[in-house]
């Protein structure tokens, strides 16, 4: 299985909600995993159709439907799970390679003989910073600080609120170049860093 279908990943979260609470009902279950209520019975149906659940009635008669795996169920869920953590990390080396390269030729661009290649980062909370930290060893660039909009740490190094940075300073630290840790749309980090007085050419975009 190399390729998940968003059927089968709907039918592994159900599982996996299945392994985790036997007693829920079908309405609570399509609340909880995003789906329609009416796909949600057609995955459930499917899913004790193939014999990987079963059910039965729980309590008395206003209690709800017990789900339980069968041994079936169990291993098709484990299989499912490696395949999905397989394609994870596929997906993860395409980006985390395209970061590498990004960073490096952001170091070659500066001239020799220039003073330290001070960089921030502005994180959009996808984690992207915490890849890139780990390619910054080897690059010449030094890290001043990360700012964000979520507050937390990334490799023990403090998120600072967006609005500590002011043109070429963060929390009164000098930088050179912010380094933009995003794949999403350009438009509102571009106007957010604008009206922070980010120089036109500071921002260095994946």
């Amino acid at each position: 299985m190399s390729q998940l279908t968003p059927h089968q990943v709907h039918q592994w979260r159900i599982l996996s909600e299945f392994e985790s609470r036997g007693t829920v009902s079908q309405r609570a279950l399509a609340r909880k995993l995003g789906i329609a209520l009416g796909l949600t019975n057609q995955l459930v149906r499917e899913l004790a159709g193939r014999r990987l659940i079963s059910c039965s009635r729980s309590g008395g008669s206003r209690a709800g439907v017990e789900y339980r795996l069968t041994g079936a169920g169990r291993r098709y869920q484990a299989h499912v799970s490696r395949a999905r953590m397989h394609s994870l990390v596929e997906a993860y080396a395409e980006p985390r390679e395209r970061i590498r390269q990004r960073l490096h030729a952001l170091a070659a661009s500066w001239k020799r003989g220039a003073h330290e290649q001070r960089v921030v980062f502005y994180d959009d909370g996808s984690g992207i910073s915490e890849v890139g930290w780990m390619w910054l060893h080897g690059t010449g660039l030094r890290l001043v600080g990360i700012v964000g909009e979520s507050a937390g740490f990334i490799c023990d190094i403090p998120v600072q609120p967006c609005d500590r940075l002011r043109g070429l300073e963060l929390a009164g630290e000098p930088f050179d170049r912010l380094v933009v840790m995003s794949f999403g749309p350009m438009g509102p980090i571009r106007a957010r860093l604008r009206r922070l007085a980010v120089p036109r050419g500071v921002p260095f975009w994946l």
